[in-house]
């Protein structure tokens, strides 16, 4: 008989060593896009944390300075595959950059405020059988 093992809401994950994690900012890791919840900095040894991926959700993350997406605008990775870590401040890029048929992380629902953050919904995007 089966069972049910979690909502699927959030997933547990290793953040790459080096790396700042913040707090509730998005990432991509091994190929799913969460916010994290708690921080690592770039010297902790234990990498493992949860983040968070509820569909239902709404987040606010921080995005690069260039970035000013419009509300119901679709945002995506630069790198579209399920191995590259990619953080959010750093590496989202808007609709008119997505290239290869890669599907959107994140739907705006709020425009960026004077801190440089977002609001919306985290999306998962999946890779094709070719890793474009």
């Amino acid at each position: 008989m089966g069972r049910k093992v979690s909502d699927g809401k959030s997933f547990n994950a290793a953040a790459p060593a080096g790396q700042v994690i913040n707090d509730l900012d998005l990432y991509r890791i091994g190929g799913w896009n969460g916010v994290a919840i708690g921080a690592k900095d770039a010297s902790q040894t234990d990498r493992t944390l949860a983040f968070e991926a509820d569909p239902a959700a709404i987040y606010e993350i921080k995005v690069a300075a260039g970035n000013a997406p419009a509300v119901g605008d679709f945002m995506y990775w630069t790198t579209n595959d399920s191995t590259t870590f990619q953080r959010g401040d750093t590496h989202l890029v808007a609709a008119a950059a997505a290239a290869n048929g890669q599907q959107p992380c994140f739907q705006v629902t709020a425009t960026k405020n004077a801190a440089g953050y977002i609001q919306g919904r985290v999306m998962q995007s999946a890779v094709n059988k070719f890793g474009t």
